[in-house]
């Protein structure tokens, strides 16, 4: 990000994982709001293990129980703007995504037990 390149002292860790899932939002909110990160992706197993020993920002979603244990506080952005965002400028908050469950048709005759299990079944965020 410019600013922990204009002063690397100021530098705060930043991980992402996988092939970088929020690595473009990221790179545009430290460019935008003159954020010293340092940014990087890691490995599954850096991304869950890293964090858990060095004091970083971190990507992470809800309802994902893998850094409930750090109590991560979220920064907030602007509220999402749908333009900017399909213009590629991804410098506010992101559209939130609603959680549904979705089955085969043909569930509810096929295997009874299971649609049950899947009826029941519920997630919620921490």
């Amino acid at each position: 990000a410019p600013a922990c390149r204009k002063d690397p002292s100021t530098c705060i860790p930043a991980i992402d994982g996988g092939d970088g899932w929020f690595l473009d939002v990221s790179m545009q909110r430290a460019a935008a709001y003159n954020m010293p990160l340092a940014l990087a992706v890691g490995t599954w197993a850096h991304y869950t293990t890293v964090p858990t020993a060095v004091d970083m920002l971190l990507y992470w979603w809800s309802p994902d129980n893998t850094f409930l244990d750090l109590s991560p506080t979220p920064i907030k952005f602007p509220e999402n703007n749908k333009d900017e965002w399909m213009d590629g400028t991804k410098v506010t908050e992101s559209v939130r995504v609603t959680l549904r469950k979705w089955t085969h048709h043909a569930l509810p005759s096929t295997d009874q037990r299971l649609m049950e299990f899947v009826q029941r079944f519920t997630v919620s965020a921490p």
